[in-house]
């Protein structure tokens, strides 16, 4: 097994373990008895919150380092790898839905740590998996230039990160 195999094996089993964690959330929210039992699900919920970003960070490392090798002509590029990476991204979002419900339902009564950043991952994950035919849609991509460059304006960009920082 050579390590990009290994290191493809071990983000698939922690989607699985993601996946599996995310399914107690997709059930309807208990009544909530007592404020101490509501501040407890919600930490729990956002320790979910926590392995889901660190799972997407570790996900988006796979992925730029092995661009930065096919770039730097360190290992030919493998249309093969590209597609597990773009897999591991589709395996990252199945519980998006079920997530965002519970986090949608806990902010109601909670500031719910790591909720910014989930979504700003999620509408990220998004992106790359939306295919380039749709995503350059010449009014959309210019609407989402101006939008971008407002949002920067505004002090709300965030500053992007290499696999080196």
């Amino acid at each position: 097994m050579s390590v990009t195999d290994e290191t493809i094996q071990d983000a698939q089993e922690s989607l699985q373990r993601y996946e599996k964690r995310s399914e107690r959330y997709s059930q309807q929210p208990e009544q909530w008895k007592q404020d101490h039992e509501a501040a407890m699900c919600c930490f729990d919920f956002e320790g979910l919150l926590a392995f889901g970003l660190s799972l997407y960070d570790y996900i988006n490392r796979i992925d730029e380092a092995w661009r930065v090798k096919v770039y730097r002509n360190l290992v030919p590029h493998d249309p093969a790898v590209d597609k597990v990476i773009e897999e591991l991204y589709r395996g990252w979002l199945k519980p998006y839905d079920r997530v965002l419900a519970r986090l949608s339902a806990l902010e109601k009564h909670f500031d719910v740590a790591g909720a910014k950043e989930f979504r700003s991952a999620c509408r990220e994950v998004q992106g790359i998996l939306t295919p380039d035919e749709e995503f350059f849609i010449h009014d959309r991509l210019a609407r989402l230039r101006d939008e971008a460059v407002d949002a920067n304006r505004r002090g709300e960009a965030e500053e992007m990160r290499s696999i080196g920082d």
